[in-house]
């Protein structure tokens, strides 16, 4: 486990997760005024760089999503930039390789009746997958998800395209009912999973325009029914059913392709991985990891995740969790990185050296990242 501060920059700021990419972790602090985003090497402390900063002249809604496939992040946004005098909705696309390089997309009015009459803003977060990005409503836990495709125009503007995901099962039978916002396993194919009231999973398959049963795989090691599940605020509209929070020992994190379930049972938080067999209509649990919880860390947190690595975001501190043991490579890095920090009070690693410093001081003329 890697504990580090975050910059000093975020002091005030509440900390948004956006991604977890190799040994790339994105966030954004959240700022009334502008947009911005940074990024930190895990495996580094003191590493924490300015990917862009967006001047607005006010801001109502941003999230964020990863494109992993690109390298791109996309922010969808609900404001007013400087140099504007009225409210749009755009989408920025934030190249993460090039500081402050982004491009910005607004609402087409083609879209705009669709937006108005069927986007709940307060609900939306975004997805991407083969480096297409996808909105949705995360709250909905029974009846239709609204479901749209995002396309970019060469005119600057920005088309939603309504992809519905229908209730079949609900409409059908009142007994499968989520106890949990959707995942998303894969965005592209509208792969979708519930949770339901047993240990039945309900898995939305795309081409069949239906929604899947999948029993417990014999090969498991996290039974869901010993976990309980409280503190749901629901709500009912004409889009369907919704919860505003989940209080529960189990928590699910999803980056579009792997999804972990972490779970806190006696003073640890248990990390194991969702494999979904599609071929037998089953689904397991596989431990992964596990990492003793602090209260000083973990009041409030995001999770983010990689194949192989967790990240606990919270206003304190950044807590890397490798979900797999590090590489001959990584250890041998992370151990150069703890001669070169200190540990403050609170027993996070403070300070580090660049990868360009170490190399210099093996002699290495390669470009290729160390770890």
């Amino acid at each position: 486990m890697i504990i580090f501060p975050p910059n000093k920059d975020f002091a005030g700021a509440r900390l948004n997760k956006i991604g977890l990419d190799g040994h790339n972790l994105f966030i954004a602090p959240s700022r009334s005024k502008f947009i911005e985003i940074w990024h930190v090497h895990v495996l580094i402390p003191n590493s924490w760089n300015q990917v862009v900063k967006i001047n607005l002249t006010e801001c109502f809604v941003k999230r964020y999503c990863l494109d992993k496939v690109d390298d791109f992040i996309y922010c969808f946004v609900i404001g007013i930039l400087n140099g504007n005098d009225r409210p749009e909705v755009m989408m920025l696309k934030i190249d993460i390789n090039k500081q402050d390089t982004f491009e910005s997309f607004t609402l087409a009015e083609s879209s705009g009746g669709e937006f108005d009459a069927h986007v709940f803003i307060d609900n939306i977060q975004l997805a991407t997958s083969g480096g297409k990005v996808y909105m949705y409503d995360s709250t909905i836990i029974r009846g239709f998800i609204p479901y749209w495709e995002v396309q970019l125009n060469e005119n600057k503007t920005f088309d939603i395209k309504s992809l519905l995901i229908g209730d079949d099962l609900y409409e059908q039978n009142k007994k499968y009912i989520a106890c949990r916002f959707p995942i998303i396993l894969n965005a592209e194919k509208r792969q979708i999973a519930r949770f339901i009231n047993s240990d039945e999973l309900l898995v939305f398959n795309e081409s069949l325009n239906v929604w899947q049963t999948y029993t417990v795989s014999t090969q498991n090691d996290l039974d869901l029914r010993w976990i309980n599940n409280k503190g749901l605020t629901e709500s009912y509209g004409r889009q369907g059913h919704r919860v505003k929070a989940v209080e529960s020992p189990l928590q699910l994190v999803s980056d579009g392709q792997m999804v972990i379930a972490n779970v806190l049972y006696n003073g640890k938080y248990r990390m194991f991985r969702l494999i979904i067999d599609e071929q037998a209509k089953t689904y397991s649990f596989k431990f992964l990891s596990s990492i003793a919880v602090s209260e000083g860390y973990f009041k409030m947190f995001y999770m983010a995740v990689s194949e192989d690595k967790m990240a606990f975001i919270c206003d304190q501190s950044i807590t890397i969790c490798p979900l797999v043991p590090l590489t001959l490579k990584e250890a041998a890095f992370w151990q150069i990185q703890r001669i070169n920090c200190i540990i403050d009070s609170e027993g996070r690693y403070v300070g580090g050296i660049s990868e360009k410093d170490i190399k210099n001081c093996v002699g290495f003329k390669g470009q290729r990242s160390l770890v």
